[in-house]
């Protein structure tokens, strides 16, 4: 497989809401899919898609449960800030390790809210239920660097640009 974003790697963003990381990646990338199940993010991802000439992107409204690939695998997978969203973030996981090529990587963004954010968890929650709020999952860094793991990720990296903020990984598909 093709080393993390080199020129030859195709690449897949998961939940790519408005395009903005699939069209920074773009020019380094062989190719790179996003994909999001909103029919407005996708829209403004095409928007902006519009205006450019690069040949290399595309967006498609889907989930990840109906994603139908053109490759054999991906060399890299982009989740950027939507672990924390997901209700079933384990199966996620998975399908998208399904989805690397063996030796991958999957890059990660993800917010560890019991390690940000406890005291407010009551209010997050509430906000959530009265859908002012996203509903998001609390879990902390421990307990996502062992999904990591039991799912059979290599954790490359792990990093954190300081206290109360998002926790970053690359993860290699073993």
């Amino acid at each position: 497989a093709q080393g993390r974003g080199t020129a030859g790697s195709k690449v897949l963003e998961f939940a790519c809401g408005t395009g903005s990381t699939s069209i920074i990646h773009a020019p380094l990338v062989s190719k790179i899919t996003g994909i999001d199940f909103s029919k407005n993010m996708i829209a403004i991802a095409n928007d902006k898609l519009n205006e450019l000439e690069a040949k290399n992107i595309e967006f498609i409204c889907t989930d990840l449960q109906n994603f139908k690939p053109d490759s054999e695998g991906y060399d890299v997978i982009l989740a950027m800030s939507i672990l924390h969203l997901l209700p079933d973030r384990d199966e996620k996981l998975i399908e998208l390790k399904k989805l690397l090529r063996p030796g991958g990587f999957l890059i990660t963004s993800t917010p560890c809210l019991n390690d940000m954010a406890p005291k407010i968890k009551p209010l997050i929650k509430f906000g959530g239920v009265l859908k002012i709020l996203p509903k998001v999952q609390f879990f902390d860094l421990t307990e996502l660097e062992t999904t990591f793991t039991n799912i059979g990720f290599e954790i490359e990296k792990s990093w954190s640009p300081g206290k109360k903020k998002a926790s970053f990984h690359i993860l290699k598909n073993s």
